[in-house]
Order: C-alpha cells, then sequence, then structure tokens
C-alpha cells in the first residue's frame, strides 16, 4: 500500500464526512491506512476542517495511552525519574546503600584513596566508580576502582556468577 508523503491531499467531502463519523470509532493509525496517507496529512486535515474526538473518547484514550506499557515513553518499568528509581533500589537493596555510603565517609575522612587509574583497563580517568565484590559488612571498603566501561563488565560478571551459585 502506498502513501501519500505530502502535506497537501484534495479531501472530498465524501472523505471529510466519512472522517468526521469514524473519528470516535477508530484510532489515528487506523484513520491513516482506510485513507491511505500518513499520520502528518490526516492531523492537518483535522485542523484545516475542525475536526475533533468526542471529550468521552479523548478521556478513554489517554487513560489507555498513560498506563503501564501503553505508556509510549515505557522502558520495562525502569522510571526515567532518577530520584524515584533510585528510592526503589534503596529499599530493595540497603545493604549496597550502606557500602557506598561507607565507602563516601571513607574517602572524605582520607582513609580510602581513589586512584587516577581504573584498576582494571589502567587509563586514567577522572569518574572512576567503586565496584564492591560484596556488600557484607565487614568488606564494605574493599572497592576495586573501575571506570564506567569496566564497572559494567565487572556488574555483568558478579551477576553471571550469582546465576551460577543459584542454579
Amino acid at each position: 500500500m502506498r502513501m501519500r508523503i505530502s502535506k497537501k491531499k484534495n479531501w472530498r467531502r465524501a472523505e471529510i464526512a466519512e472522517v468526521r463519523t469514524l473519528i470516535d470509532t477508530m484510532t489515528n493509525k487506523e484513520l491513516c491506512s482506510h485513507f491511505n496517507v500518513d499520520s502528518v496529512t490526516l492531523q492537518h486535515a483535522f485542523n484545516k476542517y475542525n475536526i475533533k474526538r468526542s471529550t468521552e473518547i479523548l478521556q478513554k484514550i489517554k487513560q489507555k495511552a498513560i498506563s503501564g506499557k501503553n505508556n509510549p515513553n515505557w522502558r520495562g518499568g525502569i522510571s526515567k525519574d532518577g530520584a524515584r528509581y533510585s528510592r526503589i533500589q534503596r529499599g530493595r537493596y540497603p545493604e549496597r546503600k550502606h557500602a557506598r555510603d561507607a565507602v563516601y565517609r571513607a574517602l572524605k575522612d582520607g582513609r580510602l584513596v581513589k586512584p587516577e587509574r581504573c584498576e582494571r583497563c589502567g587509563e586514567i580517568k577522572h569518574n572512576l566508580q567503586g565496584h564492591h565484590k560484596s556488600y557484607e559488612k565487614d568488606r564494605w571498603l574493599e572497592v576495586e576502582w573501575l571506570c564506567i566501561k569496566c564497572h559494567r563488565i565487572a556488574d555483568k560478571e558478579l551477576e553471571q556468577d550469582l546465576t551460577c551459585l543459584h542454579e
């Protein structure tokens, strides 16, 4: 099926009348395929001929679009709101929060010193991250200083090791 690319379409009166009757029963995607136009052309027709959906239908569409997997911003349950995501993670894994806080305090006190180079690849990086192999209380300050790339790899390795232990 060939789609029109231009915003301009010579809409016939019968087509406009049909759009007005179908607008509350079909989605924009369905209307586009029905009239063989793209979404921009359809929106242009809505604006030009003052075609609007009823408020009840708009409310249903908004409720459906906003919630969960129907939302276009859905990313598998991980929120883009960093503070909310962090709060959830702190609740799930309080030992990790305590370990990170202990490293932060040790850095401030001078008990730990962050090196200039990644301990795996050896590159000089300014934003090294502390990688914990274990979150046990007596091992909180046993940290491997890694660049972001190496830290991701180390986390994947640690995750694979944990899944092997649970099998």
